[in-house]
């Protein structure tokens, strides 16, 4: 069902995976130094609606479907970054064998929806057809399946880890090799180069904790930091000129999107125009190829242009200090096996993803990286030894003390 939702589907399943783990994970948590900045951040966020130009509602009810949703942005998101933190705190409390289960579940849903992936990049126009009464509207059938390939890119690493882990060095090379090619065959049919990019950009930062064992994870941290310090300078050079009424295709008529918040962002650099200020951008590209779009359809189409936009140097620092924090607060790749390279994986895929597409505050989003973090917690745990005791010396990799 997420699969054929296009991941609008995780938030209510980060959701219903929290309730269910909180007696267990919610007692265990506990305030880090990156978890404060985390929260500074999004308490400067929610302050800036008070000079954002769009009024903030907190909720919407609909009478007559009794139906209410969360409208506030930062309180979608914050909610998020609670259930992953429920999640990863009772994923701490499994034993071997239990999360050894959960792998397998998980590694069956994930193979499961890139099957079913695979058949709506292959069969889209028939898909679309019999879909097209529910959902209403063709162009978000479309945008749905280029989601799913997305997802799948964030998830292929879980995937391949999860159906490698119990099978020789050639099968599991063959599983990896066969999940890349169905991913990037998915992503390239659909021409989603944001995908191709941040399995890059993931395999990149394997590479980093790899090469660097010890302070991998600071220095990806670091180097995530600096990107989005970074990101108005190095898009502002490279969108210079950019110009939405002579775009041709979707990757000049980003450039030209980004250019427009370059010049947003121009109008405060330090503490930015307010949340949800892009929203209130309504002016209409007047002739060319996307003729009657928006110059700003709603959001940057680039998280980090996004969060300057609307928070300026403050908010965006006080993200870097987070994600620094985190690196430093993360154990040494070495001591966490397979796990450490899926979370190198998942932070250099992501961060890829935030500079080409996306809303900032796009919660079912942010709730497919809660879930993926919380099952590198349960790779953790799935390579522990059941009993130390019985064992020789084990590897440091596994962070197990030798036997007495």
């Amino acid at each position: 069902m997420i699969a054929f939702a296009g991941g609008l589907g995780y938030s209510p399943l980060l959701l219903i995976a929290a309730i269910v783990c909180s007696p267990i994970g919610g007692p265990k948590i506990r305030l880090r130094l990156y978890m404060f900045a985390i929260l500074l951040a999004l308490e400067f966020v929610a302050a800036s609606a008070r000079w954002s130009p769009r009024p903030i509602s907190l909720v919407d009810f609909d009478p007559k479907t009794m139906s209410i949703a969360v409208r506030f942005e930062v309180a979608r998101v914050g909610l998020a970054f609670l259930w992953t933190a429920v999640l990863i705190e009772a994923a701490r409390t499994l034993s071997p064998k239990q999360a050894r289960n959960v792998v397998r579940v998980a590694t069956i849903a994930i193979l499961l929806q890139l099957v079913v992936v695979a058949v709506l990049a292959m069969f889209e126009k028939k898909v679309l057809d019999v879909f097209l009464p529910i959902e209403g509207n063709e162009g978000e059938g479309v945008q749905n399946i280029s989601r799913n390939g997305i997802i799948m890119a964030l998830a292929a690493p879980f995937l391949i880890v999860g159906a490698g882990r119990t099978l020789s060095f050639s099968r599991a090379l063959f599983v990896e090799i066969a999940v890349f090619v169905v991913v990037l065959a998915v992503l390239a049919t659909r021409g989603v180069n944001g995908g191709i990019v941040s399995t890059a950009a993931g395999l990149l930062s394997v590479a980093i904790v790899r090469l660097f064992p010890v302070n991998g994870f600071r220095i990806l941290g670091g180097m995530i930091a600096s990107i989005i310090m970074g990101t108005p300078f190095v898009i502002g050079y490279l969108s210079r000129g950019a110009e939405a009424t002579l775009a041709t295709d979707s990757n000049n008529w980003r450039l030209a999107i980004w250019r427009k918040v370059i010049e947003v962002i121009d109008k405060d650099p330090i503490f930015g125009q307010g949340l949800g200020v892009l929203r209130t951008m309504r002016e209409r590209i007047p002739s060319g190829v996307f003729k009657g779009e928006l110059y700003v359809p709603n959001h940057a189409h680039n998280m980090v242009l996004q969060l300057w936009a609307e928070t300026g140097a403050i908010g965006a620092s006080l993200v870097a200090l987070a994600i620094v924090l985190a690196g430093f607060r993360m154990p040494e790749p070495r001591k966490l096996g397979v796990a450490g390279f899926l979370a190198a994986a998942l932070a250099g895929g992501f961060i890829a993803i935030a500079l080409v597409s996306f809303d900032l505050w796009n919660d079912w989003w942010w709730a497919t990286a809660g879930l993926l973090s919380a099952l590198i917690v349960v790779m953790m745990r799935a390579e522990a030894i059941d009993q130390p005791s019985r064992m020789l010396a084990t590897s440091p990799s596994l962070g197990v003390a030798p036997a007495e």
